[in-house]
């Protein structure tokens, strides 16, 4: 019987849509995974969830790590190692030798990063050179790769240290806008903005049954177009339509050159029509560039433009926004339109949340 349990990764105040994708793929596109499981279990946690299982079969066992890679949501997983009470440096490396890092890690090449909190043992390089030590007496037979460099996590809370290991770096890291560099909004909360807008759990817009034209008007690097269409390819929903816009003319001529999102030059609060005729938006889904693009007066007042200009000069039904205001609506200050959905976040060191507005005049 193997028995196994890893931590998935999130931003805290995400963790019910990892839950929701987790739980759903497990359910639809893993089943044969599910029925080959004896008993599984997700718990909850602060920044992810905690998921056991046992196997009766290993050779399974890269199922699980494939179902585990396919999230979206998540940013990291760590598989735990062990979890035991460590209150000096020789137990410790008993503890770190003890474990078979030869079928652990692929490489000789690997990281160890230590947190601690109320524990004896909080000496960070010495903690680091013992487990090194213990670690190294177990891989002389691994080769020096360096692109299968692991992350070791050790983590000592009151005395109880566990040990973990990162399976695949930041796996947010999609660079599914098509662009060199980072996207400034993290590939997974983009995915996790399309489960706000489009999961049965949530928002559900796709319960209407009617066809979805869906605008990006600040699409920037195209992230979250980008992962709204991955969200429905996996969930087969195909009565849709993208279409994302921005004013930077160079960031939309290397967008155009994908298939299955429209991109066009557009300033959102101009009257000038660059869209094709009959162009109507009934979803508009954004993350505004605060701070680099758009100058602020205030806060309250841009919130209040910018959801009357998609309810009245874009005609939207549903509005979808991302922004680092989270104290400001919750205290409904100055707001003209308050949200009828809010799943606020920490993204950083902000606060902030998904929003969603229903047009009341539709």
């Amino acid at each position: 019987m193997l028995s196994r349990k890893y931590f998935i990764v999130i931003q805290i105040g995400l963790e019910k849509f990892l839950l929701d994708e987790m739980e759903n793929k497990l359910n639809h596109s893993f089943l044969h995974l599910k029925k080959r499981l004896k008993v599984y279990k997700f718990s909850v946690v602060t920044g992810g969830i905690e998921f056991e299982y046992e196997l009766s079969e290993g050779q399974y066992q890269n199922l699980i790590l494939k179902y585990l890679l396919d999230l979206k949501s998540c940013t990291k997983i760590y598989q735990r190692l062990i979890s035991k009470k460590v209150s000096d440096f020789p137990k410790l490396y008993t503890v770190i030798k003890s474990l078979p890092w030869n079928k652990f890690l692929k490489s000789s090449q690997y990281d160890i990063q230590v947190t601690a909190h109320r524990s004896r043992l909080n000496m960070k390089k010495k903690i680091i050179t013992t487990c090194q030590e213990a670690i190294n007496s177990k891989i002389s037979s691994l080769e020096n790769n360096e692109k299968e460099k692991a992350t070791i996590l050790l983590r000592f809370e009151d005395d109880l240290l566990t040990v973990s290991l990162n399976l695949e770096g930041s796996i947010y890291q999609r660079k599914t806008h098509g662009l060199k560099g980072a996207a400034p909004l993290r590939e997974n909360i983009a995915y996790t903005f399309a489960q706000f807008a489009f999961a049965p759990k949530f928002t559900n817009l796709l319960s209407t049954k009617k066809k979805l034209t869906i605008w990006d008007p600040f699409c920037g690097s195209g992230t979250i177009p980008s992962e709204c269409l991955i969200y429905f390819k996996e969930n087969a929903i195909d009565d849709f339509s993208i279409v994302a816009s921005d004013i930077n003319r160079d960031l939309i001529t290397h967008l155009k050159e994908k298939k299955e999102i429209a991109f066009y030059f557009h300033d959102f609060f101009s009257n000038k029509k660059t869209f094709p005729p009959g162009f109507k938006p009934n979803v508009i889904i954004a993350n505004p560039p605060f701070g680099k693009r758009l100058i602020l007066k205030n806060q309250d007042s841009f919130i209040n433009e910018f959801i009357q200009l998609c309810f009245n000069r874009y005609q939207a039904q549903h509005v979808f926004l991302l922004f680092p205001f989270q104290d400001l609506v919750l205290k409904k200050k100055n707001l003209k339109f308050y949200p009828d959905q809010m799943a606020p976040f920490i993204m950083g060191s902000l606060k902030v949340a998904f929003a969603y507005y229903q047009n009341p005049m539709r």
